[in-house]
């Protein structure tokens, strides 16, 4: 009978009269439906505009789909072809659609992302169509036969016994919960990293976990887990695995206890010195604080001396006032008198003219 992991897949399915093994890789084929329905989703976005409604864009998804279709199948069969040239096809019709306004009126990536979700959820362009196209597809292109089989088989017998073992048998992962499909011969592949999958506990404690689990088991409920000793701030420094460290904790009870008394030793010994730092702050303080009396007395005396030199400066300058305007009066006498004595001095002058006039009459008379 068959393995419990091969799967029913319609492109396993063969005729009486071809004795033909049909096996295509499944990952091969649903990246290649994947490859067709973003090709579809960017072209109707190229093709839109502003003006297209939902119903027009989906409407227009199925006639590009149907010629992407026609384009692809038409191939020269005499000519070798490889998935590669599948690949540049489908890009290249995707590519042949845009227009002058593509990706003017928005951003592309989101509107395919979008554009191929609608696609998906109103099934325009059904799921099975994609594949069986990309069935076909894989077919027409592997011509080297590197992901698909075509295997000929003398009978019915020896096909079913091909099948059963051939390379791109469709399986489903063996690990529980596990929705991988794969061909048969990526199983070992899958196998490796399929988070799964249960294997031993990298840190050997002889548990068996899921490999998704690992992390957290290690972190968790591990008893290889290494931890440390609740002593380790007094000295216990390595690290103990989680499965031994209550027997940890019991056989070295002796070792802990000096650790112990060490630390109370220490302890003692700083809580004396602090002591004496607290007094030697307390007497430092007393001394500040008749310092700072002192200060503040001698600040008050000289705030004193200051206000008796601004009463005395006051006055000062009162006096200063004083004598400036008694020394402005003085000088206004002054120059009252100066005026005076010119006066006089121009009046002499004039008497003595007079007398010296009279002088020489008087002599003249003589």
């Amino acid at each position: 009978s068959p393995p419990a992991s091969v799967m029913c897949d319609p492109s396993t399915s063969e005729t009486a009269n071809t004795m033909k093994c049909n096996h295509v890789c499944m990952g091969t084929s649903t990246n290649v439906a994947g490859c067709l329905l973003n090709a579809v989703a960017r072209a109707v976005v190229h093709q839109s505009s502003v003006l297209s409604t939902d119903a027009s864009r989906l409407k227009l998804s199925k006639d590009l789909s149907k010629e992407l279709e026609s384009k692809l199948c038409k191939v020269d069969t005499s000519n070798p072809r490889t998935l590669q040239d599948l690949s540049l096809r489908i890009e290249q019709f995707a590519t042949s659609k845009k227009g002058v306004m593509s990706g003017l009126l928005g951003n592309t990536k989101d509107a395919v992302s979008k554009m191929e979700n609608a696609l998906v959820d109103s099934n325009a362009w059904a799921e099975s169509e994609r594949n069986r196209l990309a069935v076909k597809l894989v077919e027409l292109y592997d011509s080297d036969f590197q992901a698909h089989c075509s295997k000929e088989c003398a009978n019915e017998d020896e096909l079913f016994e091909h099948k059963m073992e051939c390379r791109f048998l469709p399986v489903s992962c063996e690990n529980e919960g596990c929705p991988e499909s794969f061909a048969l011969h990526l199983r070992d592949k899958h196998d490796s990293h399929c988070s799964f999958k249960l294997v031993p506990c990298t840190l050997n404690c002889n548990q068996i976990v899921m490999r998704r689990e690992m992390c957290a088991h290690q972190v968790g409920t591990c008893s290889m887990k290494l931890m440390k000793c609740p002593y380790f701030d007094l000295g216990c420094v390595d690290p103990i695995c989680k499965g031994v460290l209550h027997q940890h904790v019991t056989t070295n009870a002796d070792s802990h206890l000096k650790m112990l008394w060490a630390e109370e030793a220490k302890v003692k010994s700083r809580v004396l010195e602090l002591e004496r730092w607290s007094a030697a702050l307390a007497e430092d303080d007393d001394k500040r604080r008749a310092g700072l009396r002192a200060m503040n007395t001698g600040i008050s005396m000289l705030e004193t001396k200051h206000l008796d030199l601004e009463k005395e400066q006051t006055l000062a300058k009162q006096g200063h006032q004083k004598v400036e305007a008694r020394v402005r009066g003085l000088e206004a006498t002054v120059k009252a008198q100066q005026s005076e004595i010119a006066a006089l001095n121009s009046k002499v002058a004039g008497l003595l003219k007079s007398f010296a006039q009279i002088a020489e009459q008087w002599h003249y008379c003589l």
